[in-house]
């Protein structure tokens, strides 16, 4: 065991793990999207937020408009059904719709 530590805290053997990891971090979150939704997402987004019921829009835009960005995304889930990325981002889209600063 004490040759296996001392191997890894071998100075080109440290440097190599911390590059191998600083890619491994940085490629890997390149990978898993930039945030914004896919095309697919759009239009799930869009459906979703069409089947609300004019009662749970002016629930959402309340939320809204008490800064309550996490209860609108709360009533949006319940109602529609869709995951919690896609009912942020269709938070974030009825925010920018209704042409409000995003406070949250």
């Amino acid at each position: 065991m004490d040759a296996y530590f001392a191997a890894i805290l071998d100075p080109p053997v440290l440097v190599t793990i911390l590059v191998v990891a600083l890619l491994a971090f940085f490629l890997g979150g390149a990978a898993s999207g930039s945030g914004l939704p896919t095309e697919a997402e759009k239009a799930d987004i869009s459906t979703a937020m069409a089947s609300l019921t004019a009662q749970q829009r002016m629930q959402v835009d309340a939320a809204i408009d008490a800064n309550k960005k996490i209860e609108a995304i709360r009533i949006v889930r319940g109602a529609t059904g869709l995951g919690l990325k896609q009912a942020k981002l269709a938070v974030d889209a009825r925010i920018r719709e209704r042409d409000l600063t995003d406070k949250a």
